[in-house]
């Protein structure tokens, strides 16, 4: 289970658990540790997360350290059936941030051609399309919690379709649990709640890159020790990137971080009493690792 600082990828905390539990089961007493580091830094703090960590305990955690909550919530049948009494009236039109810095049109980020869905097509497999979205918000008290939170409902129309056609359209929910204020819109809750999605390349890279996820004993405690030298190792990566490299760098994959900034051939000389290191001047970034070893320096 991994707590991971939203922009900059840093890791705040990794727990190893059994296999046999849910990882959001670690999720209360994480942010109990993480949140205060984190409040002593930043005027506020938004946990995030998928429907797994729609738990009354995390949201508790969130609120008693004095942090809001956004988080994917499921659709429990008493929710359910919140959303079906929802009048029609209350539906307002939603487009992705992509399509609203467009205008309101599809987006044009893909220039390729779609290989896939143009090969689904082709051999007539089932093919599900967003139509079209809309945002609507009611109050609603989750179990366990002292007072009403907001829940904001985003209904998506979703069109079916084979190699025969256009079978028939139907609708489907997407619940989020947050109590941030009412000065953040239903569309700005959306975007934020699903910006978290960029920690699952936190995830994936902590385990492509580092090789975090190895596990190279087999003994619990081992295998959590082994976590926290991971986690240090991408920390490491992080506040260099954050502290003298450029900023792209901090979104960089850890294998491109590797071989700009760390595999870097030189030479090491001792002349007198100094140490020289002597640089390629061939290499691309040198320019930036002289000016960030000043920096760093100072």
């Amino acid at each position: 289970m991994v707590v991971s600082l939203g922009g900059s990828g840093e890791c705040l905390k990794v727990v190893n658990q059994p296999g046999n539990v849910r990882p959001s089961d670690a999720a209360a007493k994480a942010l109990k540790e993480v949140l205060p580091r984190v409040r002593r830094h930043f005027r506020n703090a938004l946990v995030r997360g998928d429907t797994d960590f729609d738990r009354s305990d995390i949201f508790n955690a969130a609120i008693d350290e004095g942090a809001y909550f956004a988080i994917g919530a499921r659709v429990y049948p008493n929710r359910a059936a919140l959303v079906g009494a929802i009048a029609e009236k209350n539906w307002k039109p939603f487009f992705p941030r992509a399509e609203r810095e467009e205008g309101g049109e599809p987006s044009r980020h893909g220039y390729t051609r779609n290989w896939r869905r143009q090969r689904a097509a082709e051999r007539g497999y089932r093919r599900l399309r967003t139509v079209k979205q809309w945002l609507s918000e009611i109050d609603y008290q989750p179990h366990g919690l002292a007072s009403a939170c907001r829940m904001i409902v985003r209904r998506v129309l979703i069109e079916e379709t084979n190699g025969q056609g256009s079978l028939f359209k139907h609708f489907r929910y997407r619940l989020v649990l947050t109590n941030l204020p009412c000065s953040y819109t239903a569309c700005e809750v959306i975007d934020l709640t699903y910006q978290r999605c960029d920690q699952e390349n936190v995830i994936e890279q902590f385990g492509q890159g580092i090789a975090g996820w190895r596990m190279p004993v087999a003994e619990f405690r081992g295998n959590s020790a082994w976590l926290q030298i991971a986690r240090l190792a991408w920390n490491l990566g992080k506040w260099i990137a954050q502290i003298a490299l450029p900023s792209e760098v901090v979104r960089w994959e850890w294998k491109r971080f590797r071989r700009h900034f760390v595999y870097i051939a030189a030479k090491v000389l001792k002349s007198g009493r100094r140490l020289v290191v002597r640089l390629a001047g061939s290499h691309r970034f040198l320019p930036d690792i002289l000016n960030d070893h000043v920096r760093i320096q100072n």
